[in-house]
C-alpha cells in the first residue's frame, strides 16, 4: 500500500510540472511586447497573465485563434453624423413610405351631407327641443264653433297674437268675429209651445290672455315620424259685444300645439267664455250668466322664422 501511494504521488508531481510549463509558455511576439506596469492590487493566481495595453499609433495585433469557437463580433460605435439607412432594423412602416405621411381619404360634400342626415335621423333618449319659442311672436289664425248651446249655433273666425316670454309662458291678444243662427230647437219651441226663449248672440269679442305650457313631449305617427307637441292652458279677461249690449267677459281654456317645422304649428283649442247678460221681459229686467264653449282649429306662424340654440360654456 505504501508503495502504491508513493507511485501515485510521483506521477501527480510529474504531470503537474508539465502542465505548469505549458501554461507559462509565451510566443515570441508576446515576449517582445513590453508589459504594462500594474498597481499591486493583491495576490494573483499563478495562472493569470497580464493583458497588454494599447499604444498610440500602434496597429492592433492579431488575436491568436485558440480554437475555442467563433470569435464574438461586436457592433462598431455609431457615428451620430452619419444617419443609419432606413432599411436596417426591420421593415419600414407603411405610413413612412417615401418619407411622406400617407394622405387621409377626403370626404366629399355629398358624403358629409349623408352622414349629417343619418345622424339627424337617429332617435336619442334625451333630445333638446326641436322648437324654441322664447322671444318670438306667433300669429295664429283660427276657425271655431260652439258646441254647448242647443238654441244658437255660431261659427267664429278669429286669431291670436302671442309674445313668448320663455318656453313655457306667453302673453297675447285673442279676437273673434261671430256668425250665428238659431237652431231647429229654437223654432220648435216657438211653434209647438208658443214660448220665446231668451238667447244672446255674440257678434265679436276680444280678450287679453296669459298662457302657460305645463306639458311637453313627442309621439310617433304611424312609427314613421316623431312629432313634438305641448299642452298649454290659458286664462284672460276681455269684452264681448252681443245683439243686446257689450259686456265684460272672462275666458279660460286649454289647447295643444303640434310642431310641424321650425316656424309653424298646428293648434287645437278649447275656449270657455262666461259673461253676464240682461234681458228685458214683461216682468222687468232679468240678468243671467251665460257661457259658451268653443272648439277652434288653427295654425301658428312664428317670427322670426328661425332660432339659435344657446349652450352654457
Amino acid at each position: 500500500m505504501h508503495k502504491i501511494a508513493l507511485i501515485l504521488i510521483i506521477n501527480m508531481l510529474f504531470f503537474g510540472s508539465l502542465w505548469a510549463q505549458d501554461d507559462l509558455t509565451f510566443s515570441e511576439e508576446e515576449v517582445a511586447k513590453p508589459q504594462p506596469k500594474k498597481k499591486n492590487t493583491g495576490s494573483k493566481s499563478k495562472n493569470q497573465a497580464s493583458s497588454p495595453t494599447k499604444q498610440k499609433n500602434q496597429p492592433k495585433p492579431q488575436e491568436e485563434d485558440l480554437g475555442g469557437g467563433e470569435d464574438l463580433v461586436f457592433d462598431t460605435p455609431v457615428d451620430e453624423k452619419t444617419p443609419l439607412p432606413l432599411d436596417q432594423g426591420g421593415s419600414k412602416p407603411s405610413f413612412l413610405k417615401n418619407n411622406n405621411v400617407e394622405a387621409q381619404p377626403q370626404v366629399t360634400e355629398a358624403q358629409l351631407a349623408a352622414l349629417q342626415k343619418a345622424d339627424y335621423e337617429k332617435i336619442w333618449v334625451l333630445q333638446r327641443r326641436p322648437f324654441l319659442k322664447k322671444g318670438r311672436v306667433d300669429v295664429s289664425p283660427m276657425f271655431g264653433s260652439n258646441f254647448n248651446d242647443p238654441l244658437v249655433n255660431f261659427y267664429s273666425i278669429g286669431g291670436d297674437v302671442n309674445y313668448h316670454l320663455n318656453e313655457d309662458m306667453a302673453v297675447g291678444l285673442r279676437g273673434y268675429y261671430t256668425l250665428n243662427t238659431e237652431t231647429a230647437d229654437f223654432d220648435r219651441m216657438i211653434q209647438q209651445y208658443s214660448l220665446f226663449p231668451l238667447i244672446s248672440r255674440p257678434i265679436w269679442s276680444t280678450t287679453l290672455n296669459f298662457q302657460y305650457a305645463p306639458l311637453y313631449g313627442k309621439f310617433a305617427f304611424f312609427d314613421s315620424f316623431i312629432i313634438p307637441w305641448e299642452l298649454y292652458t290659458r286664462a284672460g279677461v276681455g269684452w264681448v259685444q252681443t245683439f243686446i249690449a257689450g259686456r265684460v267677459m272672462l275666458t279660460a281654456g286649454a289647447g295643444q300645439r303640434f310642431f310641424l317645422n321650425r316656424f309653424m304649428t298646428l293648434n287645437l283649442d278649447i275656449d270657455y267664455q262666461a259673461f253676464q247678460e240682461e234681458f228685458q221681459t214683461t216682468a222687468g229686467t232679468e240678468s243671467r250668466i251665460l257661457n259658451n264653449m268653443m272648439f277652434n282649429v288653427g295654425m301658428s306662424i312664428y317670427f322670426p322664422f328661425d332660432f339659435e340654440y344657446k349652450e352654457l360654456r
